[in-house]
């Protein structure tokens, strides 16, 4: 079973419901319906229902018993499979085909009639109903489908009716308990296995109208002593008797032109072959695999040279003409064969009068070669039963006739004393009936009917006015919705009055004259409900966005962010703008961004003023170089400059500071001058110097001077000025 039915509110309480009755107005049972209920011991199914769908029933092994209305019209595959406990099945007139598997495995089912509206039983209907015993098709299939019957090992006869046409394939497979079975002259093709494994039957009878005998059609029928092949076939397939053990002899008709291989294989039991065709059939030495090559092969008169050359026949090693005696007993045989199917009628009674006569007349040499004797007896038998059913039937009808007559009588139903007292006459007159007798009232189930109208009707009346009751609160419950809106005080009105009008039975709900404008306001909640969903989903992603924008800075990656972010929200709608909840961190950002942007820009003013204002105060501080100042002077001043290049923007400070601190660097570097000049002006003056004294002289570019470059002027000694005149 598919999962998805596992969430069904009544799937947990499947082994538990016991009794299930079907409220009228139900035309449908659903697919799976009340699959696996393995407590369910009966069910009512209301004349309302005009389906039974797929597996509806399917695996409820306890059901022991089904009455199927006749409302019904059809009954999906597998609607009864393995019901195990069946052992009883009402199948309507309103039905026109059995279904795939309806009952197959239900293997408690003893007994099934098939009504005459029915033309079809589909493959596999009956399969595996091993306790079927007896089974009654309607004069109206056409059709026995493939395995229909298979497995039916308790079933020990049939009668198939002359308006079946086929039998499909493996149709009674496996039906070991079946002893007969009459084949009428309807059928036109009987396929591959249909009787495969009938190890019970001891005597068929195939009809003239059959022209070919199916693949194995009648394998491993070990019982089977004899068997009647018609003139009409002219080709007997493979296997068609492999296995017929206790086939005592056998007749092949002039009509049959070819026996495939293994035709006859293992039919040990043979004792003598009989075939009538002047040229030998054609067959292979597998046709007769272990069948004894010494039993005589009666052929006709002139043929038994051809027979003795002809492959499959020529290992037979006595192989003779057919005596007198055997073309006697052969008429009688095909008179027999001639009678068919046995019924109540003149026609019939004269072709078995006209059998037995022959028979009669026959010696008892002759006798003994008529193969089909039983179905001579057997047709005796039949016809004088029927006779006697026929006579009974006669009085039972004009029992029943009455019967019908009062239940006509009874005509519309109606809740009313007259109406009932019909009803109370035909049901007792019913009920004095025999049997046999009420199984000849085809109108009961319009008295069923009428039944269960008149106590519904009752029913009905009684609870009206107390189901009017309870379905009049809810009416006014859903008038109180008012005008639909999104808000929980009318979720709750509607809330309200949806589950007071679950709680109701289906009869009070059918009261409730405006369940539409509660089903609108659901659904204009609902609409309303999905809608936000739908806007929240296109929310969301936006609330994403801003929040990935994180720490606010003044990057390209940030202001990427933040643009995602604004561009995002602004293709919402207004009603899914106001879904986003953070829409505030989006604005701050957008806010923090902008602020950090324009102090960025700002510095970066500042920081170019700064760089300005420095190069006019080196310009004025290269302004402060005399042409007479000493090294250390230009040395300081040099220093200074290179100071003021690698002085760098503090961030931490304005600009004004930035240049106050530069404005005291400068004038810090001009008093650093002036002392530096002020120390230049304490020079020793020298007149003379000894050439010792002359040593170590350096000029004011710091080049040491030698004795004879040594001149009037300025020259540094021992890191003091000196002067030479």
């Amino acid at each position: 079973m598919p999962n998805n039915y596992e969430k069904r509110p009544w799937y947990s309480q499947r082994d538990k419901i016991k009794k299930v009755i079907i409220k009228n107005g139900v035309t449908n049972i659903g697919v799976y319906a009340f699959s696996e209920h393995s407590k369910l011991t009966s069910i009512v199914i209301p004349n309302s229902v005009k389906s039974i769908g797929y597996c509806a029933f399917y695996q409820c092994n306890s059901l022991t018993s089904v009455e199927i209305p006749n409302s019904v019209t059809r009954i999906d595959g597998n609607a009864f499979s393995n019901c195990t406990s069946l052992t009883s099945v009402t199948i309507p007139n309103s039905l026109t085909s059995i279904g795939i598997q309806v009952f197959d495995g239900c293997s408690g089912l003893t007994s099934i009639t098939i009504p005459n509206s029915v033309t079809s039983i589909e493959g596999s209907a009956f399969s595996g109903c091993s306790g079927l015993t007896s089974v009654t098709i309607g004069n109206s299939v056409t059709s026995i489908g493939q395995s229909a019957f298979r497995y039916c090992s308790s079933l020990t006869s049939i009668t198939i009716p002359n308006s079946v046409t086929s039998i499909g394939q493996e149709a009674f497979w496996g039906c070991s308990g079946l002893v007969s079975i009459t084949i009428p002259n309807s059928v036109t093709t009987i396929e591959s296995l249909a009787f495969a494994g009938c190890s019970g039957l001891t005597s068929v009878t195939i009809p003239n109208s059959v022209t070919c005998i199916s693949y194995m059609a009648f394998d491993r029928c070990s019982s089977l002593t004899s068997v009647f092949i018609p003139n009409s076939v002219t080709s007997i397939e493979y296997a068609a008797f492999s296995g017929c053990s206790s086939l005592v002899s056998i007749t092949i008709p002039n009509s049959v032109t070819n026996i495939e291989g293994s035709a006859f294989l293992n039919c040990s039991g043979l004792t003598s072959i009989t075939c009538e065709a002047a040229i030998p059939p054609t067959c292979i030495s597998t046709c007769f695999n272990n069948v004894k090559k010494n039993i005589p092969v009666y052929v006709p008169a002139n043929s038994v040279a051809q027979y003795k050359a002809a492959d499959g026949w020529r290992d037979f090693t006595n192989i003779q003409e057919m005596p007198n005696n055997q073309k006697l007993a052969d008429a009688v045989v095909a008179m027999i064969n001639t009678i068919g199917k046995v019924e109540y009628t003149d026609a019939c009674k004269s072709r078995i009068d006209a059998a037995s006569t022959a028979y009669n007349a026959l010696t008892a040499d002759q006798k003994a070669l008529v193969t089909n004797l039983n179905v001579l007896t057997k047709a005796q038998q039949t016809y004088d039963n029927l006779k006697s059913a026929a006579e009974k039937l006669a009085a039972d009808k004009v029992k029943a006739d009455a019967v019908i007559a009062k239940i006509t009588a009874i005509g519309k139903v109606e809740y009313t004393y007259a109406c009932k007292d019909k009803i109370d006459e035909a049901n007792n007159a019913y009920n004095a009936l025999t049997n046999d007798q009420k199984a000849l009232v085809t109108n009961v189930d319009v008295l069923t009917t009428a039944k269960r109208t008149y106590d519904n009707l009752k029913a009905v009346a009684e609870k009206l006015a107390a189901d009017k009751a309870k379905a009049d609160p809810v009416i006014a419950k859903i008038n109180a919705i008012g005008k639909v809106e999104y808000t929980y005080a009318c979720k709750d009105k509607i809330d309200e009055a949806n589950n007071a009008y679950n709680a109701l039975t289906n009869d009070q709900k059918v009261l409730v004259t405006n369940v539409d404008v509660l089903t609108t306001a659901k659904q204009t909640y609902d609409a309303a409900a999905e809608k936000l969903a739908a806007d929240k989903a296109k929310a969301e992603p936006v609330i994403a966005k801003i929040n990935a924008i994180g720490n606010v800075e003044y990057t390209d990656a940030c202001k990427g962010k933040i643009d995602e972010a604004s561009t995002a929200y602004n293709a919402l709608t207004a009603e899914q703008k106001a879904l986003v909840s953070n829409l505030d961190v989006l604005t701050t950002a957008q806010q923090s961004y902008e602020s950090l942007k324009a102090a960025a820009e700002k510095l970066a003013a500042d920081k170019s003023a700064f760089d300005k204002y420095k190069s006019e105060q080196k310009a004025i501080i290269e302004t402060l170089v005399k042409e007479d100042d000493s090294d250390a002077v230009k040395e300081i001043i040099k220093k200074a400059i290179s100071d003021i290049d690698a002085l760098g923007y503090e961030e931490a400070i304005s600009l004004d500071d930035n240049k106050e601190k530069l404005n005291t660097f400068v004038t810090s570097v001009n008093e650093t001058v002036e002392k530096q000049r002020a120390e230049d002006q304490k020079t020793t003056r020298i007149e003379e110097l000894e050439l010792a004294e002359k040593a170590n002289i350096f000029d004011l570019n710091g080049r040491k001077i030698t004795n004879s470059m040594l001149k009037s002027g300025l020259y540094i000694r021992n890191g003091k000025k000196v002067v030479v005149k």
